[in-house]
């Protein structure tokens, strides 16, 4: 009889310690565990509710403390209402109202906290269940503007058209800032969008007269370049030939000559009569 009692306690205490050391018995559904022990300090791993995990550290009072986190998917809403980038102008080249460019979109985005990074943000963050919800909401409303942005860039009308383009957009906006956020969906409300295609053929339009406009410019000044390289070189003859006259001032005397008198001075000999100066009228012959 002792021996039975004997082997009833050491099963009641050996079932006791595996129920106590049993770390997911304290976690409810859709909940990640952080352990956190002052024999070893935090762990690397979360712990996912549902397994069996049993740990030592927990048969020691106090020497275990296990912070729960729900990762329940959280959803943030936003609303975009504005107009496509420089709508004022690509509608004027078209003739329309800007108004036609303007967009009003809700934005719904879920997401949650990855747990591979929970124990990293409850050792680096001081990240704890009570403060998760505050983190939750920061990091949720940056998402929801980062979507809210992406409609507000360059691609905008690309998003509106593709909501897989937004998505991806944010996706990425997201791991590069938040890498420990998982985007779980984005949900676009289209309350009223603009037509792309006369976007584009707006801005098509306004592009095509910018670039005629630059060429017409480019072809004048390639004009003014040579008028004003051809008056240099003009001005630079003229600074030559004032220098020479300067130095030899009998030019200026050979140079207001006839070119009769000018040839005879040449040759050396008196031309009889002189030749005709084609530069003077010639008059007729007197009459007998």
């Amino acid at each position: 009889m002792k021996i039975a009692i004997t082997l009833l306690l050491i099963v009641a205490l050996a079932a006791a310690a595996f129920f106590i050391g049993w770390v997911e018995l304290a976690l409810p559904a859709g909940t990640y565990g952080v352990a956190f022990t002052k024999s070893d300090g935090w762990d690397t791993k979360a712990i996912a509710a549902g397994g069996v995990t049993w740990r030592w550290e927990r048969m020691i009072p106090t020497n275990m403390t296990l912070y729960v986190f729900d990762l329940t998917p959280q959803e943030v809403q936003r609303r975009a209402a504005a107009r496509l980038p420089s709508a004022e102008l690509y509608a004027s080249e078209v003739g329309i109202d800007a108004a036609e460019f303007s967009y009003d979109i809700g934005i719904t985005v879920r997401l949650r906290l990855r747990s591979d990074d929970l124990p990293r943000l409850a050792a680096e963050a001081d990240l704890r269940p009570e403060t998760l919800p505050a983190w939750y909401e920061q990091a949720t409303a940056a998402a929801g503007d980062a979507a809210a942005a992406a409609l507000l860039s360059r691609d905008a009308a690309a998003l509106m058209i593709d909501p897989q383009a937004l998505n991806e957009w944010t996706r990425r906006w997201l791991a590069g800032r938040s890498p420990e956020l998982e985007i779980v969906a984005i949900e676009l409300k289209r309350h009223s969008i603009p037509d792309a295609d006369l976007y584009a053929r707006a801005k098509a339009a306004l592009e095509e007269r910018i670039d005629t406009q630059q060429r017409a410019r480019l072809a004048v000044i390639e004009d003014l370049a040579v008028v004003g390289e051809q008056a240099r070189q003009h001005a630079e003859m003229l600074g030559r030939l004032g220098k020479t006259l300067a130095e030899f001032p009998e030019l200026a005397d050979l140079l207001g000559r006839s070119p009769a008198d000018l040839l005879g001075q040449v040759l050396g000999v008196t031309l009889a009569g002189g030749a005709a100066d084609p530069r003077t009228p010639q008059e007729p012959p007197a009459g007998p």
